[in-house]
């Protein structure tokens, strides 16, 4: 019952690295606090795969909205929001934050492409685990600004 695809000892060092997922891991996190506005957190792990759910690994950014909901075309404003702890990144179900800080509900994840376009411009190309597949480009400003938007369609 072999499709052929298999690996054996053999086989080239290629077909492990293609049975598995590619990129970054990437995490979009709705987060809710009594008094204040509803926003999202977009959490983009490092290279490396091997880190623990206590390591203040990645990157994080407060988004007003939910970032896959952009047009083509379309930027917004993103706070970067400094290091978050790996958990972030493998959340399943919803999860309040001591300190009252309120709770965090996984929204989306997947995998992430990341290329750098120059030196303030980088490009995701996000596998969301729903199968949907997303580009967005992440401009950060020698100032510290940040944007994110969706590229405007090729034609």
């Amino acid at each position: 019952m072999s499709s052929g695809r298999g690996i054996s000892p053999e086989s080239s060092t290629e077909e492990p690295e293609r049975s598995g997922p590619k990129g970054r891991i990437i995490a979009l996190c709705r987060h809710e606090q009594a008094g204040a506005l509803p926003h999202y957190d977009l959490l983009l792990g490092p290279e490396e795969t091997g880190f623990g759910d206590d390591e203040p690994v990645l990157e994080s950014w407060r988004l007003a909205r939910d970032l896959r909901e952009l047009q083509p075309g379309a930027m917004m404003m993103i706070e970067s929001i400094g290091l978050h702890r790996g958990l972030y990144a493998r959340l399943e179900a919803p999860r309040e934050l001591s300190q009252g800080r309120g709770s965090v509900s996984p929204v989306a994840s997947g995998r992430a492409l990341v290329s750098s376009m120059d030196g303030e411009i980088r490009e995701l190309r996000i596998a969301w685990s729903d199968g949907t597949q997303e580009t967005f480009e992440l401009k950060t400003a020698s100032d510290g600004a940040c944007q994110l938007g969706r590229p405007a369609d090729r034609a």
